[in-house]
């Protein structure tokens, strides 16, 4: 085993002591590791052919010397010393809850020896010397954002390339399953990467997550003038690098809080990756995302957190660092969170109990992600769903999950005098039901043409059904934007009638009103149906002729019949109506209950409808119906 693997190992070992775990994971290390090599080569089996031949040498080879590889500039170098010799100043006067202890003690010591050397002698020759190579260091193990383990793993185990293009793969399809252009996928030749060639760099594989959550930032804050971004512990600058290319400028001002240690890789990575921007170190400025600071990134020691101003942050987010901290230091991040966050809290964190050692005797524990919840008087919970993107090793063995947290207006009592009207206080006359299942393609369209109707008096129940694409983020973005909208989320997909019958409990219209997350309606279909069932009292449901289109264009138009008998006739046989066009009275759900969960639910209800009350459909096309091969109707 290289001087890497068997560093690796030890760090392991001495977490597992301070975690007082190290006698349980010592008898099932052999189970562990059989169970491992089975998952790697189940992966490695299931690639395809052009996969299994990903050519690894080239990516992992030394890159130091090649022709677009970064080398180190003074002047940044000197920056970063002076950074870090400012934090390691003002570091004991922090507040208890950011004292250092425990494993991540146990990690500096162990992994940052030479760093740290290089800094206090303010050794710019061996600083970047170090720098220069920091993907492949030991001082980035147990970071998350580099390929230190990739490159441990190609280097020393005899399954490990096996593993890397199994996981390299994997994330690549799950950001491509998304809807993301690979095409865009790139990483700057800074700290001698390793991984996979693509788009000509070198991708590591936390690329691909650090990417995908990228694009859900940048959905989130779409509509957010001059945003202000802080990430809690910032791993070596990969999220902070892809959000702010991807935001093309929206993002006026990113901040990252991590241990000095680490905050110089992030601000070495930084300053060598974005030239252009202007990038604050600790000391070279108040640490403020006033927008008249003259800086777009900065880069700061995790005590000095505590200085931003209330109401400041518009997201706010952390991976796989809170659940791993000491209980009250994440406590405190909380705290701090709920005093200067006024949009959106992310972070992804595990769910396992662990109990550190402290160097003093003492024991810490730390919190888990699902206690990791902020005032609900201040937030609501948005999503909790498993990880999109974990590795195979953690996916058995150690599962995350991801949150969002959007801070609600309506219940803050700390920051308004006086509450707004509650809207759940007035009855809309129409609930407007849109389950939603990975609509993001279309459900801006949807959702434009929902919200533009002419009869403006509605509540839009917009219920998730556990969608695995930004489906979510972009309802939530809707919700801030328009208080008629209310998202709903099923944390695991369940089912169309599911859904349906979920909006149908939380529905309090006088009418309900269907609609689907790909089809365009007509700015009139609410205002015509509403007439049309004002006008006609004993009329109990009503559709309307609907345009079919695809992406070759519009189809001819369809019309069901429009009186009772003829309905009920066609009824026999097939369907009558075209479901996402349909609006029936609040009395038929109260009489009914809701769809039938197996089978063709539209069908079995409106069959159950026409049995009991006269029923109708408009001759207008008030409902452009579209046609592809996602429908959710059709994929669930």
């Amino acid at each position: 085993m290289s001087p890497k693997g068997i560093n690796g190992f030890i760090l392991r070992v001495r977490i597992a002591w301070l975690e007082g775990t190290l006698w349980q994971k010592a008898i099932g290390f052999l189970p562990t590791r059989i169970m491992f090599v089975s998952d790697v080569i189940v992966g490695y089996m299931k690639l395809s052919k052009t996969d299994r031949r990903l050519n690894l040498s080239k990516g992992f080879a030394d890159h130091r010397r090649d022709k677009h590889h970064y080398h180190s500039d003074p002047n940044h170098l000197r920056r970063i010393i002076a950074a870090y010799k400012a934090s390691k100043q003002a570091q004991p006067q922090a507040t208890p809850p950011f004292q250092i202890r425990g494993m991540w003690l146990e990690m500096i010591n162990l992994n940052f020896q030479q760093l740290i050397d290089a800094l206090q002698s303010e050794n710019t020759s061996d600083l970047a010397t170090l720098l220069e190579n920091f993907n492949r260091e030991q001082l980035t193990a147990g970071s998350g954002g580099t390929g230190y383990e990739q490159y441990v793993l190609y280097r020393t185990s005899p399954i490990g390339r096996l593993y890397i293009k199994a996981a390299w793969s994997g994330y690549r399809d799950r950001l491509r399953a998304l809807d993301y252009d690979l095409r865009d996928v790139h990483f700057p030749f800074v700290g001698n990467p390793a991984g996979i060639y693509l788009n000509d760099d070198v991708v590591q594989v936390n690329v691909f997550r650090h990417l995908y959550h990228a694009v859900e930032m940048c959905e989130l804050l779409r509509d957010v003038p001059d945003a202000t971004v802080v990430e809690i512990g910032g791993g070596a600058g990969g999220q902070a690098y892809q959000t702010v290319r991807l935001s093309r400028g929206s993002v006026a001002k990113y901040l990252v809080f991590d241990i000095p240690e680490v905050a110089v890789i992030i601000s070495y990575f930084l300053l060598s990756a974005f030239p252009e921007k202007r990038i604050r170190l600790f000391g070279e400025g108040a640490v403020s995302t006033d927008p008249t600071e003259g800086y777009d990134l900065g880069v700061f020691p995790h005590f000095s957190i505590l200085q931003l101003a209330d109401q400041s942050v518009d997201l706010f987010h952390n991976a796989c660092s809170f659940s791993e901290m000491d209980r009250a230091s994440s406590r405190e991040y909380l705290r701090i969170i709920e005093r200067t966050c006024r949009k959106y809290f992310s972070h992804i964190n595990h769910d396992i109990r662990l109990k550190i050692r402290n160097a003093d005797g003492s024991t810490s524990e730390n919190i888990t992600g699902s206690e990791l919840m902020p005032d609900p008087d201040l937030f609501k919970r948005v999503f909790k769903k498993p990880r999109v993107f974990s590795l195979p090793k953690d996916r058995r063995y150690n599962p995350a999950y991801e949150y969002l947290y959007e801070f609600s207006f309506l219940q803050n009592r700390y920051f308004f005098f006086r509450k707004p009207m509650n809207p759940l206080d007035v009855t809309p006359r129409v609930s407007i039901i849109l389950p939603v299942y990975n609509g993001q393609e279309f459900l801006d369209e949807a959702l434009q043409s929902l919200v533009n109707q002419t009869l403006t008096d509605f509540e839009l129940l917009a219920i998730d059904d556990g969608s695995t694409d930004r489906s979510v983020v972009c309802l939530h973005r809707w919700a801030a934007k328009d208080a008629r909208i209310r998202v709903m989320h099923n944390p695991e997909p369940h089912g169309l009638p599911y859904a349906l019958n979920h909006g149908l409990r939380k529905a309090r219209g006088e009418y309900i009103a269907r609609a689907d997350q790909d089809d365009r309606h007509r700015p009139d279909r609410l205002a015509q149906e509403v007439a049309f069932l004002d006008q006609h009292q004993k009329i109990m449901l009503v559709g309307t002729a609907y345009q079919p289109f695809n992406q070759d264009g519009q189809r001819p138009l369809l019309r069901h019949p429009a009186a009772s008998p003829m309905i009920a006739w066609k009824m026999l046989s097939a369907s009558a109506f075209c479901h996402p066009s349909v609006i029936f009275r609040r009395h038929v759900y109260e009489k009914l209950g809701g769809y039938p969960v197996t089978g063709a639910e539209d069908f079995a209800y409106f069959s159950n409808v026409v049995h009991h009350w006269p029923a109708a459909n408009l001759s207008h096309v008030l409902i452009d119906y579209r046609e592809h091969a996602t429908n959710y109707s059709l994929t669930r």
